[in-house]
């Protein structure tokens, strides 16, 4: 059974939904272990402390990365109300600290050498007249060495989240007990699978179809003619009701299998369709499951040996040292460190559909 790719997205959303996240726990705030003065102890992971204004360089430099994303320009205005998520920086704080000192526990090293090589490959493809500095300047790095603390730190979040990774086993029995607890997740409806030439009038798809039925492969005029930049040989792959705008959709469901169907007009224009496969409501079967659920489940494992890892380290946090009102801050999450393998995209809303396009 071939599994459509926004298919294959929910269901890594319905099998994380499924399964019980493991929670990044934090340690109580005692009042004795504050840093008083000035400059207050916000974060402690053994003997390492953050004050408040190591930590608001660190903010400073993941806000500006985020704005910039945005394709914003830094303001002040907008500097204040990126103010609201110091609390949640904390908590990704907390987490990266501890990860930074499993690591060393570890014995995992970076060397001098190595964090060279990172500056080098940015530096390297940057313009004429535009150095080091210039980037620092930019992203709110106070100095070459805060650059370097953050790449190695880093390096050492990634190089030890490897390590969880690889110490996670997700057994046969495991995947067989998810996909039997929950078939609602692997239910598979009908869809079809299938290629389009779409071209602006009916005389250019009548010239299109003449062409096919003399014996020229669809996919071959596809590629010659179609205007639809996002396909070759005007595959669409499979795709289940719902996803296509509503004439397209009737149209390559009512269609016989490997026989051209059109032209269908859209507010695209107008379509030549090709169903090559056809395939009834069904079940995803094991063996192609198998993998979707390793890896939730791999990321689920990783996730609650993070979690011990916090945990173990004792580490702590004092938001309440960050000199901001924390009763109205918003309420936002940490970034969750451990990414599944596929990327998991959001579900499509209920009728909206895919341009055929």
């Amino acid at each position: 059974m071939t599994i459509p790719r926004q298919i294959r997205r929910n269901i890594f959303v319905l099998i994380a939904a499924a399964l019980l996240g493991a929670g990044m726990a934090q340690e109580g705030q005692d009042q004795d272990q504050q840093a008083q003065g000035d400059d207050p102890v916000v974060l402690r992971v053994g003997d390492y402390e953050e004050t408040r204004s190591e930590f608001d360089a660190r903010f400073e430099v993941a806000i500006r990365s985020l704005v910039a994303g945005e394709g914003v320009q830094m303001t002040d205005a907008i500097r204040a109300q990126m103010d609201g998520f110091k609390e949640s920086f904390l908590e990704q704080r907390v987490l990266e600290a501890s990860l930074v000192e499993e690591a060393r526990e570890r014995g995992i090293e970076v060397s001098d050498a190595e964090i060279d090589e990172i500056i080098a490959g940015v530096t390297g493809g940057l313009p004429e007249g535009v150095g080091l500095e210039n980037l620092l300047d930019q992203a709110g790095f106070q100095s070459e060495e805060q650059l370097r603390t953050m790449l190695r730190e880093t390096e050492y979040v990634n190089r030890v989240l490897a390590q969880l990774q690889d110490e996670v086993e997700v057994t046969s029995e495991q995947i067989e007990q998810f996909y039997a607890e929950n078939p609602e997740i692997f239910e598979m409806p009908e869809q079809v699978c299938a290629r389009h030439i779409l071209v602006e009038t009916e005389e250019q798809a009548a010239q299109a179809l003449e062409r096919i039925e003399a014996g020229e492969e669809f996919a071959a005029v596809a590629d010659e003619v179609s205007t639809d930049p996002g396909t070759q040989g005007g595959d669409l792959g499979c795709f289940p009701r719902g996803t296509m705008v509503p004439p397209f959709e009737e149209a390559a469901f009512g269609a016989e299998l490997n026989e051209v169907t059109g032209p269908v007009e859209s507010q695209f224009g107008q379509h030549l369709i090709l169903v090559y496969d056809q395939e009834e409501p069904g079940s995803m079967p094991l063996e192609e499951a198998s993998p979707l659920i390793e890896q939730q489940l791999q990321q689920v494992e990783a996730s609650a040996a993070i979690e011990e890892v916090v945990e173990r380290q004792g580490a702590e946090s004092f938001p309440e040292n960050l000199g901001i009102d924390l009763e109205s801050t918003p309420d936002a999450q940490p970034v969750e460190p451990v990414e599944p393998v596929e990327p998991v995209e959001p579900v499509q809303p209920e009728g909206e559909t895919q341009d055929a396009n």
